[in-house]
């Protein structure tokens, strides 16, 4: 049997046509296989050693070889959504308008004792609560300081500004509640450069130094 004959069958390529064959095909590889000396398995050692001195001297290498840290993803269940949707009647919503239409009216009022002047301007459909033209202030009005309320008046707010700015130019931006916020809402929307007005007592105060006030 042939070299060629033994690597036919043992790539697959062949069927054998016998026991005794198939016999001669082991024996011709058993007896012609190279047999692995000392020499060979020295070089084999050297060679894993060269490659484990090169991982150690390669941080990058040593970094792909470690387990990365796993990083885990749950389906959030509908329970944990509630500070993302809420639902509101209509009743409730004509109770939160005409709250925040009060609101508005005692801070033009309390504008004009100071010989200011409070009026509305629209950005196409949309409508705010208040524009002062003089100081170029932007208000929005909501009825309660809850932070569902704030990051409506935040995107109120923001979406004005942008459509009013080639005809206004830079606005300064507010949101007028009935009552203090927390501090932290108040440094939250520091960092998005929107104010915070509420009454106290007879008077109107806000966290812009007065600007809007």
């Amino acid at each position: 049997m042939g070299q060629a004959n033994v690597c036919y069958l043992l790539e697959g390529k062949g069927k054998p046509k016998s026991a005794q064959w198939i016999k001669e095909a082991l024996d011709y590889v058993a007896r012609y296989k190279p047999e692995e000396t000392s020499g060979d398995r020295a070089e084999e050692g050297a060679d894993a050693a060269g490659r484990a001195e090169s991982v150690e001297d390669d941080p990058d290498s040593r970094d792909a070889q470690r387990c990365p840290v796993p990083v885990q993803f749950k389906e959030a269940p509908p329970g944990n959504l509630g500070e993302d949707y809420s639902f509101r009647t209509k009743s409730e919503i004509r109770v939160a308008k005409k709250k925040e239409a009060r609101l508005v009216r005692n801070d033009l009022q309390w504008l004009r004792r100071k010989g200011r002047q409070l009026q509305v301007v629209l950005f196409g459909k949309l409508c705010c609560d208040g524009y002062e033209a003089e100081r170029r202030n932007l208000i929005e009005a909501k009825s309660c300081a809850s932070r569902e309320s704030l990051r409506m008046a935040v995107g109120q707010l923001l979406d004005y500004a942008y459509r009013g700015k080639q005809e206004l130019g830079e606005l300064n931006k507010a949101v007028l509640l009935p009552e203090a916020p927390s501090q932290e809402d108040v440094n939250w929307l520091k960092s998005l450069d929107i104010a915070v007005a509420w009454p106290k007592g007879e008077a109107f105060v806000d966290t812009a130094g007065g600007q809007f006030t």
